[in-house]
């Protein structure tokens, strides 16, 4: 009886241990399988966001593309109509990402929804149905915004990686919001070169861009173009003045385009909750040259997204401010001869590296256009810019 006993604890004692052996093992196998996966991972909200890319053509895409590959591509784009407080602002966008969990994401360009009243966002779909989208984050310097839907169940675009994917003469064709009436217009043409173009766009300066002579038409702003295999190539952004050029419009390639993407889904703010891209700052002033001899830059408007902007005036500028002179990080006061003198200034604290998010700037202001001859000194420091709706 005593044996029987004692076999018995040892019986038990062993399944013990091969219970908590098998309870350990299974722990381990998803925390180490969680890790990797975050290692990985874009994380937005906690959620993993997963995006389709093609790693490499072996050869060229050509001809026309398939029934079902332009459904596709219809199915993953969509039509944007922004209420923003200067009325109705129509574009285009497309899926291009989804967390598995509850939302899908659009890429669209900024100035499409740049405005938008926070619940301004309406989404339609290729099969005619509409949904409210949410403002993720914008970057108005590469004119990219993203945006969230919910549901996971949407079709997602394939995106290329790199630049060695697009060449000159390839068949591409565009999905858009045409003149904001033509919902899901398909308009074919070619890629007009094998590198981006370097050009000026008003309002947002020199942009690297992809050529078309696809139709691009007002309302087609944020739509993708495909190639012939259905794979996202660009997001279309601005045409040529058409009483100059016929067909020649410019995309922004997708490559450079998702790296924005990313950055607006990795970073977020903690105040607003937006996405933003680490770096970017914002010093704009609107400013005049005062008086003759002597003359200064005198401060007409600070905006609300300056990193000027504020009501102490220990560390923020105020309207009607003169500037008498301003110094960076390297400790050298330079006189504000005039608005272009500050503009001068400016641009080479930028290509020196003397102008950054974090820098401290010390600025001599005499208050009021100087008639009071009130002098302060106001110290600002460079803010991370964040859009905000």
């Amino acid at each position: 009886m005593v044996r029987f006993r004692d076999s018995t604890k040892l019986v038990f004692l062993l399944f013990i241990c091969m219970f908590m052996t098998t309870c350990f093992s299974a722990c381990f196998y998803f925390y180490t399988k969680n890790i990797a996966n975050n290692q990985t991972a874009i994380v937005v909200e906690q959620h993993k966001v997963e995006m389709k890319q093609v790693e490499y053509y072996n050869e060229i895409p050509t001809g026309a593309p398939t029934k079902s590959t332009i459904e596709n591509s219809l199915n993953s784009s969509v039509s944007i109509n922004a209420t923003t407080k200067n009325g109705l602002s129509m574009g285009s966008g497309t899926i291009i990402g989804s967390d598995n969990t509850q939302y899908s994401y659009i890429v669209t360009c900024h100035h499409v929804v740049a405005d938008a009243y926070t619940n301004g966002i309406e989404i339609t779909f290729n099969n005619g149905t509409k949904t409210q989208a949410t403002f993720v984050g914008g970057d108005p310097k590469t004119d990219v915004a993203v945006l969230k839907i919910s549901g996971t169940n949407h079709t997602i675009s394939e995106s290329i990686l790199n630049n060695d994917q697009i060449f000159a003469g390839e068949d591409v064709y565009i999905i858009g919001n045409t003149l904001g009436l033509y919902g899901f217009s398909v308009m074919k043409g070619c890629l007009s070169q094998q590198q981006e173009r370097q050009v000026n766009v008003p309002d947002y300066g020199v942009m690297d861009v992809l050529q078309t002579d696809s139709a691009v038409n007002q309302g087609v702003s944020g739509g993708g173009m495909f190639d012939a295999n259905g794979t996202l190539v660009g997001m279309i952004s601005c045409g040529y003045d058409n009483t100059v050029a016929q067909n020649v419009n410019f995309v922004l390639p997708i490559y450079k385009v998702m790296d924005v993407v990313k950055a607006l889904l990795e970073n977020k703010d903690a105040e607003t909750g937006y996405g933003y891209v680490p770096g970017r700052y914002n010093i704009d002033l609107t400013i005049a040259t005062w008086g003759d001899s002597p003359s200064y830059a005198l401060v007409t408007d600070v905006p609300k997204n300056s990193s000027f902007y504020g009501t102490n005036k220990e560390n923020s500028l105020m309207q009607y401010d003169l500037l008498k002179s301003i110094q960076f990080d390297d400790g050298i006061v330079q006189t504000v001869p005039s608005a272009q003198g500050l503009v001068d200034i400016f641009s080479e604290a930028k290509l020196t590296n003397k102008l950054n998010v974090g820098t401290q700037i010390k600025i001599v202001a005499c208050e009021n256009r100087g008639i009071n001859n009130v002098e302060r000194l106001v110290t600002v420091t460079v803010k991370q810019y964040v859009y905000s709706l």
